[in-house]
């Protein structure tokens, strides 16, 4: 193994461990880390913004699924308006469109409850989308 300048190692010796005196821990660096605190004014309005956007967040899902529930539902009225409207039974079509205006009246009822979104840039748009297809 000489040839190409590499030796070989040996195994044979056993290595003792070096015993270390006085061994100290090492002294963590002065790095701050994250450390969050409600005792000053900034951090206080920061959590209560956080936390009203949260409840706001949930008041407006919380309710866009009931307004999915009624929309469903004018759907399906209107479907049956249709379909009255086809087989060209009059009475039976004026009733049916009769309960999909009480329908839609309701779902106009259930879109005002989020109607401060109109306020809300970006999101303003979907809301007056919706609002005018009302």
């Amino acid at each position: 193994m000489d040839d190409f300048g590499i030796q070989k190692l040996s195994v044979d010796k056993q290595i003792k461990p070096v015993p270390v005196q006085n061994a100290k821990p090492m002294a963590r660096t002065s790095k701050k880390r994250f450390a969050f605190s409600l005792k000053t004014r900034r951090a206080k309005i920061i959590t209560g913004v956080v936390v009203f956007l949260v409840f706001i967040i949930a008041y407006v899902a919380f309710q866009s699924i009931f307004i999915y529930k009624n929309a469903q539902k004018a759907y399906a009225q209107a479907k049956l308006a249709g379909a009255a409207a086809k087989q060209q039974n009059i009475a039976l079509a004026k009733v049916e469109l009769v309960k999909t205006g009480q329908d839609i009246k309701a779902l106009r009822g259930s879109l005002s409850t989020i109607g401060f979104l109109h306020f809300v840039p970006l999101v303003s748009w979907y809301y007056n989308d919706a609002d005018r297809m009302l």
